[in-house]
């Protein structure tokens, strides 16, 4: 006879330590972004680091885009002081972003042991935070945050605002591609055509407009550097790549003049930390990259593929050396798309997970910083144990040392 009595629901204590499942998620995204090259590399620069300050909204980067002035002084003369600016400030929300997944009392039943119960668990810890980083990568390669240029790279743009600004958020280039000569750097409206070489960067990148021709606000021109604020961006399928051959319009024919052109274009000063560290291209680039190193050079060439510096790690990867920069593909790279980039110039910041409110048990007292963080909890009114893996983070490069390229015409 039924005593009216609820059953007991099913006991989640042993399933979950409030203490130890962030650790491990923390623990697990340490090993698992090394395994992907832009990751690793922005790592490896110490560009990625909990956010500074007192929090906030917004991730700013008072960036400095302008040089003081070294003026003769003649013998008594008069001197003038004004106040020089050669700063400005990028700012990008915070973007929040989280994996949820979740246990049925079915599925748990099925686990009759204390051992085998915890061992589920943390199997499908180790999952969610290796595909959180897996998508996160692709975000960083394909996500357009920009609203109001046109979609870039074959990538539609998406609206709103807190999402993490992937690099064709940097490289947007307005509602039509148009051509640009860098070398005489005015405002041009002609649509880009199969002989230009650079595309005009014309859009609104975390506050700042790239457009060469920008004013900047309390920056002197006489002191701005040049494209202070503009990425570069190349027409690889350009007929004018090879000036003693025949016309191409291929990867495969002009990859090597690309890479000496945009090599040189990003490299803004002598500094070391001007000089772009890591291209990234899809496998079919790279491979045809390699062949045309191999076909047009006169002597030897070994195309290492051996773990060395920069590469140092635990996970080994195909790249190559050339002039200095880091070669290598990867899977989330967009179609076409070949990106040129200085990870040192780059900040990736994160809210510490710890005081961001992401944990059932409150604020932790480790001294620890969490990327991100893993909490579960039980729901008995549907049966079920559920997680929730939670970063919030943002990304913001230094537009005039970073370049793409693109088969635009």
């Amino acid at each position: 006879m039924a005593s009216g009595v609820a059953p007991t629901p099913l006991n989640y204590s042993n399933l979950v330590d409030t203490a130890v499942l962030p650790d491990f998620a923390q623990y697990r995204w340490e090993l698992t972004k090394r395994k992907r090259v832009l990751l690793d590399s922005l790592t490896q620069n110490g560009s990625i680091k909990p956010a500074e300050g007192g929090g906030g909204k917004y991730m700013d980067w008072i960036a400095c885009v302008g040089d003081f002035g070294l003026d003769d002084h003649a013998d008594m003369g008069a001197r003038t002081f004004t106040r020089v600016n050669t700063d400005i400030t990028y700012t990008a929300p915070y973007a929040f972003l989280e994996t949820t997944d979740a246990i049925s009392e079915n599925d748990w039943g099925f686990l009759q042991t204390k051992q085998a119960r915890n061992a589920s668990v943390k199997e499908r810890a180790e999952k969610i935070v290796e595909d959180q980083v897996k998508k996160l990568n692709r975000k960083l390669l394909q996500q357009n945050c920009d609203s109001a240029s046109a979609s870039v790279f074959g990538i539609a743009a998406y609206t709103g605002t807190q999402k993490l600004f992937g690099l064709p958020t940097l490289f947007a280039y307005g509602a039509t591609a148009q051509k640009y000569d860098y070398t005489v750097s005015t405002t041009v409206t002609t649509t880009v055509t199969a002989i230009d070489k650079e595309v005009l960067p014309s859009a609104t990148y975390c506050g700042q407009i790239t457009h060469p021709t920008n004013t900047l606000a309390g920056v002197p021109d006489a002191m701005r550097v040049q494209e202070a604020t503009s990425p570069v961006l190349a027409n690889w399928s350009s007929t004018q790549w090879q000036t003693n051959t025949a016309t191409n319009t291929t990867w495969a024919g002009n990859c090597l003049h690309v890479f000496d052109h945009l090599i040189s274009r990003v490299q803004r000063d002598a500094d070391m930390d001007s000089m772009p560290d890591l291209g990234l291209m899809t496998q079919d680039m790279y491979l045809k990259s390699k062949a045309a190193i191999r076909g047009t050079s006169l002597q030897h060439v070994v195309l290492s593929e051996e773990p060395s510096a920069p590469d140092v790690g635990m996970y080994k990867r195909p790249f190559f050396k050339y002039m200095g920069v880091t070669m290598s593909w990867d899977i989330d790279q967009a179609a076409n798309v070949f990106y040129l980039l200085n990870t040192k110039k780059a900040k990736f910041r994160y809210l510490d997970a710890q005081v961001a409110g992401f944990t059932e048990a409150g604020p932790y007292t480790t001294g620890k910083k969490r990327f991100m963080t893993m909490r579960g909890f039980p729901d008995a009114n549907v049966g079920a144990f559920k997680f929730i893996s939670k970063l919030g983070a943002q990304i913001v490069w230094m537009p005039s040392y970073q370049a793409a390229a693109y088969n635009f015409a």
